[in-house]
């Protein structure tokens, strides 16, 4: 019988009532370190749930209608475009009609607010070869239609190759990159003949945002966000030559008239995999592999409001080795995942996906991992995808590196979080949590409680209230004896009893 303690951690709330009332930080939902309070519960896996032959280019989009949330996979088998969608029994289902039966690479998956569905890829039957195709999912007959459905000239978005002739360390580098503004006009990043380009579909055709291309650099791995006035913000990796094996990061700012190059006065060099979000109003965060430091993940932040090329800060490695696959997504309250495929010292080595969470404020990443297995979310895996959509929590896609490949599908589901601290006064006050109902697929409940001291994660060896129960649900716990005046911190805590060995 293996004892697992787990914990509900996330970005501090902080609630002070008056100057004479204690202040409470209260650590929410996702930031959960090595305590694994959560698990990634599989949707789809293995042959026949998904894929049944060899799949690459695997891509997850989340659709929701009104409290469902539906998950889309895209993939590749054996060059052919296909979609599959999981239906409310759990089965999966196939949307690909409308795509081509072959020469299909770099499959993508987007969503919009209004729960519209797009994908795109390189259609290698096209002339000329390899041109950027985009198109949109008709629900009502579930099929896969250009975006514009009277004009057949919008199902391609450059007009020669958007599938740069790099060098092979670049493969797995995105090829486009689509966001919605607040009205959800589709902008789409891409790079056409070795130039970075962004157009925008004006609800007829697709269009320039400013001059383009954006400059007339060698460019690989695309990324795009909008900042808070809906300008759009472009980033790539910059190369010397299209054979250069690494390269460094470009950041382009569009003002509703001109593009400016906000990249770096000091270059940052050796990267792959360039992406990028916005934190807040005024910060960036790029994401790439530092191939100058075991091409591990690493994120920097910039700030746009300081003058081009000066708002940069220093960068932070988040991975551990040989990094791959990285994208970023921010969810509607503002927190960020990036995800990546990651590379562990073992025997054999495990290649697993990795999903890493920064809360709205936070300066520190946390991982947010299966307890399942020792690292990431599942071992020996290619092609990993990230997405969100309207949902709370994210859903990752991914191709296991087995013979065949297959496609898997996952979502995020805590297993407990802390409740809002009420009833505050200047020595007293009330917090709980939620044991939710997975947690007893993962064991059995021996324990519940909050934790709470001074430090901004506190554990069982703070002060500790056990609420009694050992039923998942609602609980509240009092707390007494506090100093006025004094920021605490408080969380909940479960004990979870198992036969399957869980770290922890």
């Amino acid at each position: 019988m293996k004892k697992q303690l787990l914990f509900e951690l996330t970005q501090s709330l902080l609630r002070k009532m008056s100057f004479r009332i204690t202040a409470f930080t209260v650590l929410t939902l996702l930031t959960v370190q090595s305590s694994f309070a959560q698990k990634w519960t599989v949707l789809g896996s293995g042959s026949g749930s998904i894929s049944s032959g060899a799949t690459l280019y695997t891509s997850i989009a989340v659709v929701n209608n009104g409290a469902v949330y539906t998950p889309y996979v895209a993939f590749t088998e054996a060059t052919i475009g296909k979609v599959k969608k999981r239906l409310s029994d759990g089965t999966w289902s196939d949307v690909s009609t409308g795509l081509p039966g072959t020469a299909v690479t770099y499959t993508r998956l987007f969503s919009n607010s209004l729960g519209e569905l797009f994908i795109t890829y390189i259609d290698g039957s096209s002339t000329p070869v390899n041109r950027l195709a985009i198109k949109k999912l008709d629900f009502n007959d579930s099929t896969w239609k250009s975006i514009n459905n009277d004009d057949a000239n919008t199902l391609y978005v450059s007009t020669n190759s958007a599938n740069p002739n790099t060098n092979s360390n670049f493969t797995s580098a995105n090829r486009c990159s689509i966001v919605f503004d607040s009205s959800n006009t589709p902008y789409i990043a891409y790079v056409e003949s070795n130039n970075p380009y962004l157009k925008k579909f004006d609800g007829t055709t697709w269009v320039n945002v400013g001059t383009q291309p954006i400059s007339a650099d060698v460019a690989i791995s695309p990324d795009l966000a909008l900042d808070s006035n809906g300008y759009p913000w472009v980033s790539y990796t910059k190369l010397a030559t299209t054979g250069a094996t690494t390269g460094s990061i470009s950041l382009f700012g569009y003002n509703g008239s001109v593009w400016t190059d906000y990249s770096p006065s000091t270059p940052i060099t050796s990267t792959r995999f360039t992406c990028i979000s916005f934190k807040d109003t005024n910060t960036l965060y790029l994401g790439y592999a530092n191939t100058s430091s075991s091409t591990r993940a690493t994120i920097v932040a910039c700030n746009k409001s300081l003058p081009a090329g000066t708002g940069w800060g220093l960068a932070t490695a988040i991975g551990t080795n040989s990094a791959s696959y990285i994208s970023m997504i921010k969810d509607n309250s503002g927190n960020l995942y990036c995800a990546f495929r990651d590379a562990f010292t073992a025997t054999p080595t495990k290649i697993s996906p990795r999903v890493m969470f920064l809360g709205t404020s936070q300066s520190v990443w946390t991982e947010l991992k299966d307890p399942s297995v020792t690292y990431g979310i599942e071992e020996q895996t290619l092609w990993p995808s990230i997405a969100i959509g309207n949902a709370s929590y994210p859903y990752v896609a991914y191709s296991t590196n087995t013979t065949p490949t297959l496609a898997t599908a996952r979502v995020f589901d805590p297993l407990i979080k802390s409740s809002a601290v009420t009833a505050i006064t200047s020595t007293t006050a009330t917090a709980g949590g939620e044991v939710l109902s997975g947690a007893t697929s993962v064991g059995t409940v021996t324990e519940r409680g909050i934790v709470y001291g001074l430090t901004f994660n506190p554990t069982t060896a703070d002060t500790k209230i056990v609420d009694g129960a050992t039923t998942t649900g609602m609980y509240t716990s009092p707390i007494t004896g506090l100093t006025d005046a004094v920021t605490y911190h408080v969380r909940a805590y479960l004990f979870l009893v198992t036969e399957l060995f869980l770290k922890s």
